[in-house]
């Protein structure tokens, strides 16, 4: 009868890790039987040995079809004893390690000195984790045996990046004021009394540098640093009207009383000049300073300051430029030229633009386009964001014409049940930085065929004689391949910085409407184009894995939500 007393382990030499089955008697066996035995024996953990178990029932089975004994020398080895086994593995990037561990076949489990010991072979030396070492260690004393697991036992410190310089406004200007308004209970905007927008004195504070950080370097698994990339930094410069402070370099003082205007870098201090209306009567207006109106501008005026304009009323069929912000109260009309090829209503402005509603207008701003209600048949240029309707994201039309933005273009209804031709376009630099990575490509390649050549050409010189060598030749090439090295390697670091570049652009342009899109529409994404066929409700168009999408819009997250 087959029972446990058949079960005999190795004591010594080779035979210290095994577990046989020595044979007592003839008996019938199948494989099955054998491996019952050994799961409800003491060795129930270690690893079975399939061929030995297969040849002990072989040998059973024939003994009793021959009704012999078996002989002394009938052992077998049905299971053996082993040690857990773990290697370190540490990532690619060596800011992670883990341990991959096969559970014990009922020899010595891992433990925390044998796991240190690996890992300190395996030069981790840096992220040690106590507690994910210890969980390890528990997690295979439980492990079924021969499991495998891979387990995270140390993190490496990732460098902390430099922050960029900022600067601070210290003084509210227009742009602040008018064209980041208060929102009315009815949805609309109140530029508050134009007349009194902030003024400063001479000697007021106005922009406050930040300089940029170098950030804190990290170190990896392996006990390497990481240097932290340093954020970039900008010059603080004097603009007009403006000084840096004699006490400190970091400041901005006004040297003139006046408007303080946001420009690159700096801030400049306009003289202002506040008129009621712009009509055939007053003439044309061109000032250098910052300009308030508080009436309307009429139709066949034009305007232009170099600083910011606010204007209290309407815009009709007139030309406004203004070399900072640009704020209109109500709304800017026009109609198309006798040519039909320009509008009679042109608006610009080098910072942002805010309207209350545009019809039949040109718009364009170097920064951020704001209409609050409606954009209807117009021209609509953006160097940053195009945005229509109100605060809620609830009001607001985007219909017919042309428009097109740098980062983003959104509405909450763009096209109208009738079908208006209504076409929208964002581009991201997409087709200057995608024309730069082709030039970049071909220098590449120019550059790996010269070094090809090179290569060439330096193999049959170190082929000849030691006297048959043109030594300064030689010498000449090794310098040229030095410097085409480093031209290829300076090419690819600007040909990888430009592709991360491309990616973010793909990636973030989109186009938005948060009510209602209707078909009519054309929407082109860098290079790619859109058109719904059908009515959609809130949603947003955007590019995935190289097309351009149409997905649910969701409105963000409020602050503190």
């Amino acid at each position: 009868m087959l029972d446990q007393s058949w079960l005999e382990a190795g004591s010594d030499g080779e035979d210290q890790d095994k577990l046989f089955l020595r044979l007592k008697s003839a008996t019938s066996c199948s494989e099955n039987q054998l491996q019952a035995l050994l799961k409800s024996s003491p060795w129930h953990r270690w690893q079975p040995q399939l061929e030995g178990i297969k040849q002990a029932v072989a040998r059973l089975n024939a003994l009793q079809a021959a009704h012999e004994l078996p002989a002394p020398i009938d052992r077998f080895c049905i299971a053996v004893r082993r040690d857990a086994q773990l290697k370190i593995q540490i990532d690619k990037d060596k800011m992670t390690a883990h341990v991959a561990v096969v559970a014990d076949w009922g020899g010595e489990p891992l433990t925390l000195d044998r796991l240190q010991e690996a890992m300190a072979a395996a030069g981790v030396t840096v992220g040690q984790n106590p507690d994910l070492e210890r969980q390890a260690v528990a997690m295979m004393h439980h492990a079924q045996a021969g499991s495998e697991q891979v387990l995270p036992i140390a993190r490496g410190i990732p460098a902390k990046n430099g922050l960029d310089c900022r600067f601070e406004s210290l003084v509210e200007t227009m742009a602040d004021r008018v064209l980041k308004p208060r929102e009315l209970d009815n949805g609309r905007v109140d530029l508050r009394d134009l007349g009194t927008l902030t003024t400063v004195q001479a000697g007021t504070p106005l922009l406050r540098r930040h300089p940029a950080t170098q950030g804190e370097p990290g170190v990896n698994v392996q006990g390497q640093p990481l240097p932290p990339k340093p954020g970039k930094e900008m010059p603080l410069s004097a603009g007009e009207g403006s000084e840096i402070s004699a006490s400190n370099p970091n400041l901005l003082v006004a040297l003139r009383a006046g408007m303080p205007r946001h420009d690159k870098n700096t801030m400049v201090v306009d003289n202002l000049l506040t008129i009621k209306s712009v009509d055939a009567k007053h003439g044309h207006v061109e000032f250098n300073g910052s300009l308030i109106i508080t009436g309307d501008v009429e139709p066949g005026m034009k305007v232009k300051a170099s600083g910011d304009i606010a204007i209290g009323g309407f815009v009709e069929s007139a030309q406004v430029q203004a070399g900072g912000h640009l704020a209109i109260k109500h709304g800017a009309i026009g109609h198309r030229t006798t040519d039909h090829k320009a509008f009679t209503c042109r608006l610009s402005a080098q910072g942002n633009l805010t309207v209350a509603f545009a019809q039949y207008a040109s718009l364009e701003s170097d920064q951020d386009l704001l209409i609050q209600n409606q954009a209807s048949h117009c021209y609509c240029r953006a160097g940053k964001n195009l945005i229509v309707g109100d605060a809620s994201g609830r009001k607001g039309t985007l219909l017919g014409g042309l428009a097109i933005a740098n980062d983003s273009i959104q509405a909450p209804v763009i096209g109208a049940l009738a079908a208006n031709h209504t076409r929208l376009q964002v581009l991201g630099g997409y087709f200057a930085l995608h024309s730069r990575e082709q030039e970049l490509t071909q220098e590449k390649g120019e550059i790996q065929a010269m070094l090809g050549k090179m290569q060439t050409l330096l193999i049959k010189l170190v082929k000849l004689p030691q006297e048959k060598r043109d030594r300064a030749l030689l010498l000449r090439l090794k310098e040229q391949r030095e410097h085409h090295m480093t031209h290829l390697k300076e090419v690819n670091g600007a040909l990888e910085e430009l592709q991360d570049e491309l990616t973010a652009v793909l990636g973030t342009i989109h186009v938005a409407a948060t009510v209602r899109l209707y078909p009519g529409v054309e929407v082109e994404l860098a290079d790619r184009l859109y058109k719904p066929q059908i009515e959609h409700g809130p949603c947003r168009i955007q590019i995935q894995e190289g097309k351009a999408v149409l997905q649910p819009w969701t409105p963000p997250a409020k602050a503190g939500h």
